[in-house]
């Protein structure tokens, strides 16, 4: 409230813990291509003006060309070292950095990478089920099968710059790797029928059902402003939280307890509670 001293200290308080979350935890992924614009977008929306606009700049005007001259319109994931590997969630971040960053500058050029992106992965990288490939190649546009992890990244960070789109994907998500549980429900890394194969990126497996999936869902169902879902999976964390101690009370050990309190876990969280209409998209 205005006037209200106690409030605007909690406020800054509160910003200033913002802005070290945000430094912190993009040091650790600094190196990864697809977040760097984002990271100079959130740091310019916390402290502006920054410092770093000529690099944002430079950064978004080079994802502007390359995006355009790539005949997938998706980018290395991994840069120089794997030019073949174009993971769809991994550009879908990308292109919310250049919608960021349009909508900070009113720059209009990154329109076109983002409708070019966009016609491609909706048209020609998608499965029998309308479900964008996790993915894509040069050889071939549906190189890899759709995954719940990669799909939920995706929604997450298009709802922003393709909302009708990012919708209609939600529905789509839900019917082929949701299950529900009355209150609660899981996610599936895999449709049904696919042989489940535990990665990196999937996290580890409860039965059929990812742990990245039911996590990553979390931030799309938060996007699409789904939020009987979302409490449906925070109800999901409770429980698996609770296990976990459980579990670790009478063993000492919980790969399950172990998983939740990881830095991955809390920083998933803290995206399902961030913005995307052109505000903190961690």
């Amino acid at each position: 409230q205005k006037g209200n001293s106690r409030s605007i200290r909690s406020f800054r308080k509160l910003q200033n813990r913002t802005k070290f979350f945000v430094k912190s935890q993009f040091s650790i992924i600094q190196k990864c291509e697809s977040c760097k614009g984002l990271k100079y977008n959130n740091y310019a929306i916390l402290t502006n003006p920054t410092p770093y606009f000529k690099l944002n700049h430079k950064i978004s005007k080079y994802f502007v060309t390359e995006f355009l001259k790539d005949s997938t319109h998706n980018l290395p994931s991994y840069g120089a070292s794997l030019t073949d590997q174009r993971w769809v969630g991994d550009n879908a971040v990308s292109l919310y950095s250049l919608y960021q960053y349009m909508f900070r500058r009113s720059e209009r050029i990154v329109r076109k990478p983002i409708e070019e992106w966009t016609k491609f992965v909706f048209s020609k990288a998608i499965d029998v089920d309308s479900l964008p490939c996790s993915e894509v190649s040069l050889e071939k546009p549906c190189l890899k099968e759709p995954r719940g992890s990669s799909n939920a990244w995706i929604i997450k960070y298009t709802t922003g710059f393709m909302p009708k789109e990012s919708e209609i994907l939600w529905e789509r998500h839900k019917k082929y790797f949701k299950t529900n549980f009355g209150f609660f429900c899981l996610f599936r890394e895999y449709k049904a029928g696919s042989k489940p194969i535990q990665d990196y990126d999937s996290g580890f497996f409860i039965g059929n059902w990812g742990t990245a999936a039911t996590g990553l869902a979390l931030c799309a169902a938060r996007s699409q402003k789904d939020y009987y879902t979302y409490y449906q999976i925070m109800n999901t964390l409770r429980i698996a939280e609770i296990l976990g101690q459980i579990e670790y009370f009478f063993t000492q050990k919980s790969l399950l307890l172990e998983e939740m309190q990881s830095w991955q876990s809390r920083s998933v969280l803290f995206n399902a509670a961030s913005e995307n209409k052109g505000l903190l998209g961690i």
